[in-house]
């Protein structure tokens, strides 16, 4: 009977990787779980998250992303990024000279190297620090660590988090270039043409005889008659859900709540209010001690308030955090 975190953890290691669970089924069971476990949290200090308390939430984010084999590639030219984080089948990466592997977390891409994504996804981090995650069904190669050409397909850039970018990212596909300017967008190629959608920032899209500019909450269109169509998007929602399943993780232990709402704000496109303007104080200073989250914010953020004896409501893209004992315990 394993009694440390070490044994457990040795534990799941030899379990190996499990099939993604069914979305209705996953929700089922942490829905079961989830009295017990606020049952267990209740009785510990109301503002403190220690290791054991967060043991549900580690087994729950582990359960729900699987685990991934660490591999990295011979470094033979200029390192452009690596993989940290896959979701589904591994995608596939071609070298220069046509050998090819199945992409691996930890995986040193280098210039020149081909991936193709098939039923799955990647995340990258590049040199510069920024976060590049590709879609499913998309191919591209990685000509440097700021040029992208896209063949088929979407990516989706956050360079704003990186510490020091010294040159935007590019990103080329048959039908035009698209250049970032310290932003998060995705950029799709497929029959219908090229389309970027702009979450935050601003970007510029270059084709033959027509160039645009787009910014935050804006889509351009340019198809194959080579005419740029531009419309509007909301920066939150179903469309953006793909990038959330492949978001990097992030690493709970000693970071302040506050920190873990504007990642998670980030990477939903969210807004994040409170009940009691008090409350954003105190959150702000909470300490969380637990495990590595690798689940998508999405599902990473009501087991964390619940850890932390808070509930939230979620409506229209903002999200209302309170304290359901104020409230009489109405959410």
């Amino acid at each position: 009977m394993p009694t440390t975190d070490r044994d457990i953890a040795q534990l799941m290691s030899l379990a190996g990787s499990r099939p993604r669970l069914p979305e209705d089924r996953a929700l089922r069971i942490r829905a079961a779980v989830l009295p017990a476990w606020l049952a267990e949290t209740r009785s510990r200090r109301r503002r403190r998250v220690g290791s054991a308390a967060l043991m549900a939430l580690a087994a729950a984010l582990i359960a729900a992303a699987g685990l991934s084999v660490w591999r990295s590639s011979p470094v033979d030219g200029p390192r452009v990024a690596t993989a940290e984080r896959i979701e589904g089948p591994p995608p596939t990466v071609i070298g220069p000279d046509g050998s090819s592997m199945r992409l691996s977390e930890g995986f040193v891409v280098q210039a020149g190297h081909r991936i193709a994504s098939g039923e799955g996804r990647v995340a990258l981090r590049l040199e510069s620090g920024a976060s590049l995650r590709i879609d499913t069904a998309s191919e591209l190669r990685m000509s440097s660590a700021d040029l992208i050409e896209l063949e088929r397909g979407a990516i989706y850039v956050d360079s704003g988090s990186a510490p020091s970018v010294a040159a935007g990212i590019s990103v080329e596909t048959p039908l035009g270039k698209v250049e970032e300017i310290g932003t998060r967008f995705e950029v799709r190629f497929d029959d219908d043409g090229l389309r970027v959608r702009v979450r935050d920032g601003a970007v510029r899209l270059d084709g033959p005889g027509v160039s645009a500019r787009g910014a935050a909450a804006d889509e351009l269109r340019l198809g194959p008659d080579g005419r740029v169509r531009r419309g509007s998007i909301a920066t939150h929602g179903a469309d953006w859900d793909w990038t959330l399943a492949v978001a990097p993780a992030f690493d709970l232990d000693g970071r302040t709540l506050g920190t873990f709402l504007r990642w998670t704000v980030r990477e939903t496109g969210w807004t994040v209010r409170f009940a009691d303007e008090s409350l954003r104080t105190e959150l702000e200073s909470t300490l969380i001690r637990g495990p590595r989250a690798s689940a998508s914010p999405r599902e990473a953020l009501p087991l964390v308030l619940a850890a932390c004896e808070l509930s939230f409501r979620l409506e229209g893209g903002v999200v209302t955090i309170f304290n359901p004992r104020e409230l009489g315990g109405a959410e």
